[in-house]
């Protein structure tokens, strides 16, 4: 008797029609993860800006302490 092999897997198919593209679930974690970090940086970089002048005055009247010392 011959033994039987396992049937070759098909051949991957190309997505041509747009229903089939709607019921493809592939790269789904990778949409979300970009949603999410576009989310985050729309906040992110705003207040990153408005942190980040507060910091550079703080840090210009502290060296104005430093290099110019009261008498």
């Amino acid at each position: 008797m011959r033994e039987l092999s396992p049937p070759a897997p098909a051949p991957a198919r190309r997505a041509s029609r747009p229903a089939t593209l709607l019921r493809d679930t592939r790269g789904g974690v990778a949409v979300e993860y970009i949603v999410i970090v576009g989310t985050v940086a729309l906040f992110a970089i705003p207040a990153s800006v408005a942190v980040g002048k507060a910091l550079v005055e703080s840090f210009g009247i502290t060296r104005e302490m430093l290099f110019f010392p009261v008498p």
